[in-house]
């Protein structure tokens, strides 16, 4: 029997779908041929490799860290979306000969649209995790929403845009007052996500301030790495949170500079000049998002999570070689030091 998520993310799928067929009803010219392709024009390909090449570099790096440091499962929230999106763009490819195939165009949306709510999902997981790894006193006091509730709050708020996304497409594609109601529905969803995610990149920054002003032993605590934390290939600890922090903060600038193109993409319609204008979806959509989330390439949020616990055990061990008493550290799969 299907659980619960798996019927919702069938749902998902399926409701996209539809949506897709439904909301493009195409016009035909004299002879018979279609006036226009599905997405409003013909997409390129050398833009499709390109976008194939960076994110799937990002994928492949991201892949490789999971399994080098510790295979965290709520990391598999972002390591498995960017395959989904490299799919995308590959049936991207697939739009680009054949422009008026809507089941190509309906699927190839699917992967762009709900990839970057997985992205979302992340940053969400993050601010949770790296807020218990000071301690629950700090937890209760600097986040002003229990840790146990900001996931599921911020998912359902997603799943709920996208069902209105959704179902106001296929309402478009209906005549007279419902095409216009499906419009302003459409634009709702994506106006409460961009409010949503507002909302939790300010639950981010409190987060932040209240920590540096009431805990500052917790804010100063550690000697700060710097810029020698960035790396592709380190799997040391980093014992200042401070730094991936940051990084979520820069990671939600990409994410709203997307979600506002979004708004201002659908506002103008289906005609619009940002709508039919493929340069600035990979300008103002997916090149964001890709340096949102390739940022945490350098920065491997597991060795952040829980380092202030793992790091002891690597100095000791680092001592304990220069004494040539050393014992060899194992990380287990909860990414856990032990000596």
């Amino acid at each position: 029997m299907l659980s619960f998520k798996q019927a919702l993310a069938a749902f998902l799928v399926v409701s996209c779908y539809a949506t897709g067929a439904l909301a493009y009803t195409p016009e035909f010219n004299d002879d018979g041929t279609p006036k226009r392709p599905v997405a409003g024009y013909v997409p390129k390909v050398w833009p499709c490799v390109v976008a194939i090449v960076l994110w799937g570099f990002t994928a492949v790096v991201a892949w490789t860290h999971w399994f080098r440091m510790g295979r965290q499962r709520y990391l598999l929230t972002l390591t498995i979306s960017l395959l989904t999106m490299v799919l995308g763009y590959a049936l991207r490819i697939g739009v680009a000969n054949s422009p008026y195939s809507v089941g190509m165009y309906a699927f190839d949306t699917l992967l762009i649209l709900l990839s970057p709510c997985a992205f979302l999902a992340v940053n969400y997981m993050l601010l949770t995790r790296l807020a218990q790894s000071l301690g629950e006193e700090v937890t209760k006091k600097c986040l002003f929403l229990p840790h146990r509730v900001v996931v599921k709050l911020f998912v359902w708020v997603d799943v709920i845009c996208f069902l209105l996304q959704g179902s106001g497409g296929g309402m478009t594609a209906m005549e007279g007052n419902i095409a216009n109601i499906g419009h302003d529905v459409s634009l709702a969803g994506l106006i409460i996500q961009v409010i949503s995610y507002g909302f939790f990149s300010l639950l981010l920054l409190t987060f932040i301030f209240r920590v540096r002003k009431n805990y500052p032993s917790s804010y100063y605590a550690s000697n700060s790495e710097g810029w020698s934390a960035l790396s592709l290939l380190k799997k040391t600890p980093v014992t200042d949170w401070r730094i991936l922090a940051h990084a979520m903060v820069l990671s939600s600038v990409g994410v709203m500079v997307r979600c506002i193109f979004r708004i201002a993409e659908y506002s103008g319609g289906y005609d619009s000049y940002l709508a039919t204008k493929e340069g600035y979806f990979y300008l103002l959509d997916s090149l964001p998002l890709w340096l949102a989330f390739t940022l945490y390439l350098f920065l491997w949020p597991a060795r952040f999570i829980g380092a202030n616990e793992i790091a002891p055990n690597f100095i000791a061990h680092h001592n304990n070689l220069e004494m040539g008493t050393a014992r060899p550290i194992v990380l287990d799969n909860s990414y856990e030091a032990k000596q």
